[in-house]
């Protein structure tokens, strides 16, 4: 049953971390990125509008992703597993994989046209130092694995396999 589309149905929900852990994460960086970068509130509530559109466009990319990766282990592990499908859904998972990278620069394109030539200074900076503290907890931690060896932190992500099928497609773009 299809509800009709109303605009408040295309607001992005109040600010009170009622989504679960996954929107209050997003509404804590929100707020961080608020302070640091000193947004003002036409600012933070644009940005805040073009973060709620990415995950929800991010939500249906990656449940694409995953059938296109279910498709593919489903017709490998058959007994005679049909390459124009398996190619097919290689191809899938290459668009989806396309679409969700053109998805993140988008949204790193709208927040830089809302901010200022400053802020737009302090939000280089701000990455730069969370891909320093990325690149620093994998070197202590002896990587993903290590960390996991030792006890400490949580289990790393799941790590795709990919098919060589997939792989060689790939590497032919």
């Amino acid at each position: 049953c299809a509800l009709p589309r109303t605009s408040s149905m295309a607001q992005p929900p109040p600010n009170r971390g009622e989504g679960g852990p996954g929107e209050a994460m997003a509404e804590a960086q929100q707020a961080r990125l608020n302070s640091e970068l000193g947004l003002n509130t036409n600012q933070a509530d644009a940005i805040r509008k073009i973060m709620y559109d990415t995950r929800r466009n991010m939500i249906q990319l990656r449940a694409d992703q995953e059938a296109a990766r279910a498709e593919i282990e489903y017709q490998m592990d058959s007994d005679a597993p049909d390459e124009k499908a398996v190619m097919a859904a290689c191809e899938k998972l290459g668009q989806v994989n396309a679409e969700i990278a053109r998805n993140r620069v988008r949204n790193q394109l709208e927040v830089s046209k809302i901010l200022t030539p400053e802020q737009r200074a302090k939000m280089k900076q701000l990455r730069e130092r969370m891909k320093q503290r990325r690149e620093s907890r994998r070197r202590e931690s002896g990587g993903e694995e290590g960390r996991m060896r030792e006890g400490r932190g949580r289990p790393p992500p799941r790590r795709r396999r990919v098919h060589p099928a997939c792989r060689a497609l790939r590497q032919r773009c």
